[in-house]
Order: structure tokens, then C-alpha cells, then sequence
């Protein structure tokens, strides 16, 4: 199995929307990204034919048009099954960069994130261990790795979950994982689908937890967020990779290079 995290960015679309006036002073120098989910269907030839943006999210139109457009030229490797290439679906999380430019525009990037299954309502960020979070060192990085399927059916199973310290995960891990096995179990989803038939798909969740130190106020939390999406790679239009984001593991959808 291959673990694929590619980013691919489909272009920089200058001059193409007005900074809100409600923006402020302080977040108007900054890039701003957004994370949209899209069901995307690809014909035999893996091109794309149908995309849906969630409907719930909070994008001006001239935006989900910009969007939609975007992933309607991602190119998909075409799937075989029996000796014959099908069609299918997957699910996507769509990067969109806004950068303020000195002219008062907004400049669009547009990148593709992790695709695999589409969660139901809304994306899922399991709870992590929380005798840890009550002790956790201020300003230490903890990492965690989860592994999990989900089913034809949209129901899904932990396979692992752990840290990397393997201290921390003799400590933490089997009561935490006992902890996940029930919050997984409540979660749903959209599994991919090959031609017409739903298929099982197996997801990697890396995560990092950092403790605020103390003195640290949240408005200096809130900038080292946004310094963090500032160097992002749909921000910079280069491509990347990054934590806190589900990989597909076998996810048959794969995207080819772009350009």
C-alpha cells in the first residue's frame, strides 16, 4: 500500500475578488485558507464529470464557481476492474488560499488535499487522550497516528491508534484507544464508490497536540495560526504536505501530475 500526500495547485487566479470590507486591519496582510469538501465523479477515463461542493459552506458564489471549475480539470489514473477501466466516486478536501494584494484584490489559489471517503457531518477530529492533554509539557510537540477503515457501508473501524513516543504510548495508548473504538463507532461516512459498487478504504490520521505555554494570549495564538497558513502550500502555490489531515492509504482514486 502507498501513502500518497501531494498536494497539486492548479494556478494562481490574480486580481480575482475585492478584500471584504469587513476585513480586519490585521488579518488583511495575511492569507487566509479555507478547507472545503467536494464529491468529485470521474468517468472510465478518470476525468472528472460532476463536482459538489459541501452546499453548507460559506463561499461567495464568484468563489464556488472559481472552485468548481478548478477541480473540473484535475485529471484522475484511470481504474480497472476485471480488465475494463470504471468510473467512480471519491471525496476531496479542496484547499482555497485567499492572499490580499496591494491593489485591494484577492489572489486565489486552489489545491487538492487528502481524497478518500467523505465524512457526513462534518470533518472528524477524534479526541485525543485526555490524562495527557491534563498534563502535557507547555510548548512540547506530542504526535499521534490513527488508522482506521471505513466500510462500504459508511461505518467505520479503528485499526491503531498511537503515539510516537513509545513511552507516552504505553502510557496513554490502550485507554485511548478504548475511547476511540467508541467515538469511531458513531461516526459516518460516504465511502468511495467503483463504478457502481461502495468500497472499503483504509485512512492514516497524523496529529500534533502543543500545549499553549503560559503567558500566552489568544490573540498570539490566533496570529501563529494564521503564520501557519501563510505557509501553507496552496499559500505559497507550491506543493506539500502537512499534519492533521486524513491519507487515504488505498484509495484507488489517484490523481495525476498536473501541467
Amino acid at each position: 500500500m502507498r501513502v500518497t500526500r501531494s498536494l497539486v495547485v492548479l494556478g494562481l487566479l490574480a486580481g480575482g475578488l475585492w478584500v471584504p470590507p469587513g476585513l480586519r486591519a490585521e488579518e488583511e496582510q495575511t492569507p487566509t485558507l479555507v478547507v472545503v469538501q467536494a464529491g468529485i465523479e470521474v468517468d472510465a477515463g478518470g476525468r472528472v464529470v460532476g463536482v459538489e461542493l459541501d452546499p453548507t459552506a460559506r463561499l461567495p458564489d464568484v468563489l464556488r464557481e472559481r472552485t468548481e471549475q478548478a477541480v473540473q480539470t484535475w485529471q484522475f489514473k484511470p481504474i480497472v476492474e476485471n480488465g475494463e477501466p470504471v468510473g467512480g466516486k471519491t471525496w476531496a478536501d479542496v484547499r482555497i488560499c485567499l492572499a490580499p494584494s496591494t491593489e485591494g484584490h484577492l489572489n486565489v489559489a486552489i489545491s487538492k488535499g487528502m481524497n478518500g471517503p467523505g465524512s457526513v457531518s462534518g470533518q472528524w477530529r477524534p479526541t485525543l487522550p485526555i490524562n495527557l492533554m491534563r498534563t502535557a509539557t507547555a510548548g512540547v510537540e506530542y504526535e499521534f497516528l490513527i488508522r482506521y477503515r471505513v466500510q462500504p457501508d459508511g461505518r467505520a473501524e479503528l485499526l491503531d491508534a498511537s503515539l510516537l513516543d513509545p513511552e507516552l504510548d504505553r502510557r496513554y495508548a490502550p485507554g485511548w484507544q478504548r475511547d476511540l473504538r467508541r467515538e469511531i463507532a458513531r461516526i459516518r461516512f460516504n465511502p468511495e464508490v467503483i463504478g457502481d459498487r461502495p468500497v472499503s478504504t483504509v485512512m492514516e490520521l497524523p496529529m500534533m497536540m502543543v500545549r499553549r505555554p503560559a503567558g500566552v494570549t489568544s490573540a498570539q495564538a490566533r496570529n501563529a495560526i494564521r503564520e501557519t497558513q501563510a505557509a501553507a502550500p496552496v499559500c505559497q502555490a507550491a506543493a506539500g504536505k502537512g499534519k492533521n489531515e486524513a491519507v487515504a492509504v488505498d484509495s484507488r482514486f489517484e490523481l495525476l501530475p498536473q501541467g
